[in-house]
């Protein structure tokens, strides 16, 4: 399916809508700013949640492919637009900016890092791929003008592809989309124009004002004015089953339906039936499910009533459909050159709309699609959707991966494959260059699987001439040690998509723009511009610069004098203000009167004096530093002491001798019994008596 999609997320919900905080701003008040902004001390960025931009960091992420290694080819930009201000992400060069500065996971840093350095002048629009429209607060309406532009350039692309483009809009009282398991239109069989690109309109967790903003932006975009700079068909408004739901569960649940190729289908029959004939049939459609399902006949009875069904309808393509062939067979999107990536996405694609088995792929197809040439590939696969859409309306059941590699293995015996135009060449080029001839290394791993997925997205016969052109007179890069990491050669290999892309003038611009990072403001500078009261300079920013102060004095050993004078001069020195007080909290003694200020400055109208050139804690710590020193220099000179000489014998052990045998048990005395006791006892009392 040869479709674009353009994603567009509305973010407005007040007058300032989303914004960046610059550093002048930040720096110029004490306190933080309406937007994200990057942090002083560690660079990464903070209060993304400001604009609800990290509901759209999540929205952002959806647009990966379901193998979560790149962005989905079928998605060209995501817009981020707002009143003030506009983010577009062209997505293929902003994963090739991420792929070339080693960040291939979408963090807060990343996505809305980059759109801050690119809003900062740290980076280029056209290295990154994200690029940012502003619009002063008075300029209300400039960003209607701008998206009326952007509709335009769309619709010129599907013109230029000879197709039409549409709106997609998720709306409650729009039509459900529901997967009838057909993955191919029911009606629109051979439409004139086929649906090349599709606009998507999303909003964020607070949605879109339904009075004021909603109907501008489907005023532009069903082109109501007439002048044809809107898109080609009415905005679609469909619903999704759950109910309400974030943008980007939705997103993410409209290209599942993509994925098992069902999204364009219903779309098709939509344009071509008309609102309300599509939903009576709809309707018939899912009654007839309903009644089959609440039969109580058994599965036999009911698979022949499905059986006699599909008996009375008729199979195989329409007339004039045989040697139809949708555009863009051995080529890759939009007309490119076919790639080996383009290959793994057919696959991807197939297996999503249950036409070929989801279990591990055999391997021979995998060396089958691996040593033919991608644009041969494309087309088997192409002949293996048909047959596959024949068998399964037919009820056949059959290997197709056997099909495949039969198909595959004749194509190779017909025509074999050209030099350095498979990805067996590249993968077995780059390991060529890395087989050292002295010594065997066939138990080492030559090519990482990220490598291999990288140079997959170049033509075999560039990616060749990549590997031949650096590594001729240099040693490659070592293996990565992770499987999934592409290391240099990914980066190399970004850098050369680039240059095929629009020159060497882009390429260049990207290998700049992987080295910026984020600079971090001078000490000066946050002095200069950040002021408070009377010049002196705020805490917030010491603390970030300067070193915390310790929370309790230093230990008396480590200060000469006594006790008392050592925590006085501690407490004096990290809390200067106690010099007002009259007694100090320590030692309970007067303190003398403070000093006078020095010639031609007065104490007055600052509650804190005038800090000191060098910190006044800085003595008491080269004191301790000098004893220790001292201590140290003591032992050292102990250890080079000579060992005095030996005048006396040697000291010898006496011999042993067995230990004396124990004492025999003393013989206890004789201890007479409780009877005899009370025998005796009752005698003296009678002799008394």
């Amino acid at each position: 399916m040869d479709i674009q999609y353009h994603i567009l997320y509305w973010e407005g919900t007040d007058d300032r809508s989303i914004t960046f905080e610059s550093e002048d701003v930040l720096l110029s008040w004490n306190q933080r700013g309406a937007g994200p902004s990057r942090c002083f001390s560690c660079c990464s960025v903070v209060d993304s949640w400001k604009s609800r931009l990290d509901n759209m960091q999540s929205s952002l992420r959806m647009c990966l492919d379901p193998s979560g290694l790149r962005f989905r080819k079928d998605i060209a930009n995501f817009i981020c637009l707002s009143p003030r201000m506009s983010l577009v992400y062209r997505l293929g060069r902003f994963h090739r900016y991420l792929t070339a500065s080693d960040k291939l996971s979408l963090t807060e840093d990343n996505v809305l890092g980059t759109a801050l350095s690119v809003d900062r002048g740290e980076l280029k629009s056209e290295a990154c791929g994200v690029e940012i429209t502003k619009w002063r607060k008075d300029e209300w309406g400039a960003h209607e003008t701008w998206l009326k532009e952007r509709i335009r350039r769309i619709r010129q692309a599907a013109d230029d592809r000879g197709g039409a483009s549409a709106g997609l809009m998720l709306d409650k009282n729009g039509f459900e989309v529901g997967a009838s398991g057909a993955e191919v239109a029911m009606f629109a069989r051979k439409p004139q124009l086929p649906i090349r690109e599709v606009v998507i309109l999303l909003g964020g967790p607070k949605g879109i004002d339904e009075n004021y903003v909603l109907p501008n932006i489907l005023k532009i975009f069903n082109n109501d004015n007439g002048d044809d700079e809107g898109l080609h068909e009415a905005t679609l408004k469909v619903k999704l089953p759950g109910g309400l739901q974030h943008s980007y569960v939705a997103l993410g649940d409209l290209l599942s339906f993509h994925d098992r190729g069902l999204l364009l289908p219903i779309m098709e029959d939509y344009r071509h039936l008309g609102h309300d004939q599509y939903l009576s049939w709809r309707s018939r459609m899912n009654d007839a499910m309903h009644n089959l399902a609440s039969s109580k006949l058994g599965l036999a009875a009911k698979m022949t009533a499905l059986r006699t069904y599909v008996d009375t309808l008729s199979f195989g393509p329409m007339p004039d459909e045989q040697d139809d062939a949708p555009s863009g067979i051995g080529a890759g999107a939009n007309g490119a050159v076919a790639t080996p990536s383009d290959v793994e996405r057919c696959l991807v694609d197939l297996e999503a709309r249950g036409l070929l088995p989801q279990l591990q792929r055999p391997w021979r197809a995998t060396l089958c699609l691996a040593s033919i040439e991608p644009h041969r590939a494309l087309k088997a696969l192409l002949q293996l959707e048909k047959s596959c859409q024949l068998a399964a309306s037919a009820g056949e059941d059959s290997n197709l991966w056997d099909k495949l590699c039969q198909e595959l293995e004749t194509q190779l015996e017909q025509e074999p494959a050209g030099k350095n135009s498979t990805l067996q060449d590249v993968v077995q080029a780059l390991s060529d260059l890395r087989q050292d001839k002295s010594s065997p290394q066939s138990h080492r791993r030559l090519v990482s699987a990220g490598e291999v997925t990288a140079l997959s997205t170049l033509p075999c016969d560039q990616a060749v001439r990549m590997l031949q052109s650096l590594y001729r007179s240099k040693p490659p890069p070592p293996v990565p040690a992770a499987a999934q990491d592409g290391g240099d050669v990914a980066k190399e290999a970004a850098f050369w998509a680039a240059r095929l892309e629009s020159g060497s003038a882009l390429e260049v611009s990207l290998r700049q723009a992987s080295k910026v990072f984020a600079p971090r403001p001078s000490k000066e500078r946050l002095n200069s511009m950040w002021p408070g009261q009377n010049g002196h300079v705020h805490s917030v920013v010491k603390r970030k610069l300067q070193p915390r102060q310790p929370a309790h004095p230093p230990p008396d050993s480590s200060i000469n004098g006594s006790n008392g004078e050592a925590r006085s001069q501690s407490v004096k020195i990290i809390h200067p203000w106690h010099s007002e007080s009259s007694t100090d909290n320590v030692t309970r003694s007067p303190k003398s009167s403070p000093k006078p200020p020095p010639a031609g400055k007065s104490s007055a109208g600052s509650r804190r004096p005038p800090e000191p050139a060098e910190p006044p804690w800085a003595a008491l710590m080269k004191k301790a530093e000098g004893k220790r020193e001292g201590k140290r220099e003591a032992k050292a000179a102990i250890k080079r002491r000579p060992a005095p000489p030996r005048t006396s014998p040697p000291r010898t052990s006496p011999p042993r001798t067995s230990p004396p045998p124990p004492p025999p048990p003393p013989v206890p005395a004789y201890a007479p019994s409780f009877e005899e006791e009370e025998i005796t006892n009752r005698s003296h009392k009678s002799a008394r008596h």
